[in-house]
């Protein structure tokens, strides 16, 4: 299908939004959403290697499960940023359910410091999984004192496929992808993204899609794709992403791994995601296999999971509570 092109600025006007994103826009953006690296987690943080930091947060009681949460993607617009951040919202999940919760940095990363170089070099969906799958290989051979053997993972968009797969690997008791789980590659995830940000009607969409270059039709997403694969380097740069990431992500899909699955799982979309359709495709496939799976398509939700109006984490709550 052939998207059809146009201009929206010149070079003044470009200028004009450059220094608005700069001055204005971007630092606003970043006190509302920065992450606390100050606040004082030292006495949870423990080192994987000499690389990888993981936090583990002890339940009130002895011989509770262990949440693993698995986050999503990198963000562009805001840098590398520690998973604590993800304490305070999950707060309420854990102290509720008394499980102990693990959370993984990504390489290059702590609560105190972010080397951005060494993330960039590591991040990508493939090494997310082995190092996710080696911290529970670890906590295997060296329990927590409280831990009852039991372990559910959770991952929330490009959390969400690691999350199925790594739960598939150690045979979890039970698995929550949100917004993050489909029948299709990443590829295709990404030309849908694509083309709904082109008919979009707003202003914001229709920037981005200028501002980024994007591919204006299947040809030319499929050379692009292309190049990356070709190039899969951690200095070159196209939609928020780096070479390197997209090399390895673009034809990952977590279909079979999904349906692969013995545990309980819970899957949460939002009628307004791009992906929701392949996820109630996905859905309807693991349903006629019997599979134990819980779907709620929460009406009117797009991408943005932890807004509290959905009140997403009172679903995985519920679904939680059922195994104890």
């Amino acid at each position: 299908m052939k998207l059809k092109q146009y201009r929206l600025l010149n070079n003044k006007q470009k200028l004009w939004i450059v220094l608005i994103l700069c001055f204005f826009v971007v630092p606003l953006f970043s006190f509302f959403n920065k992450s606390n690296l100050k606040e004082n987690f030292n006495s949870n943080k423990q080192f994987l290697d000499k690389g990888l930091v993981y936090y583990s947060f002890e339940p009130k009681n002895n011989l509770r499960p262990i949440l693993v949460v698995v986050e999503g993607s990198y963000v562009h617009q805001e840098g590398p940023q520690s998973i604590i951040r993800l304490h305070k919202p999950f707060s309420k999940l854990i102290s509720e359910l008394d499980y102990g919760l693990i959370l993984m940095e990504r390489r290059g990363i702590s609560n105190e410091s972010v080397h951005k170089e060494t993330f960039h070099k590591f991040n990508t969906p493939t090494q997310r999984l082995h190092d996710h799958i080696k911290l529970v290989n670890y906590l295997k051979e060296n329990p927590p004192s409280w831990w009852n053997g039991e372990i559910f993972i959770l991952g929330g968009s490009e959390g969400g496929p690691i999350a199925i797969k790594l739960a598939k690997n150690i045979n979890a008791n039970g698995l929550v992808a949100i917004v993050g789980c489909g029948d299709q590659t990443f590829k295709e995830y990404i030309w849908q993204v694509i083309e709904k940000m082109y008919f979009s009607s707003f202003w914001s969409d229709k920037l981005i899609f200028w501002w980024e270059d994007l591919p204006k039709n299947r040809a030319e997403y499929e050379d692009k794709c292309e190049e990356m694969k070709k190039n899969p380097t951690p200095n070159k740069w196209w939609f928020g992403q780096t070479y390197l990431y997209w090399s390895d992500a673009l034809d990952q899909e977590e279909k079979d791994d999904f349906l692969a699955l013995k545990c309980p799982s819970l899957v949460i979309s939002g009628s307004e995601d791009v992906e929701v359709e392949f996820t109630n495709r996905l859905i309807e496939k693991a349903i006629s296999k019997k599979m134990d799976i819980t779907y709620f398509c929460i009406e009117g939700m797009g991408h943005n999971a932890m807004n509290p109006e959905f009140k997403v984490i009172d679903k995985v709550l519920l679904f939680l509570r059922k195994y104890e």
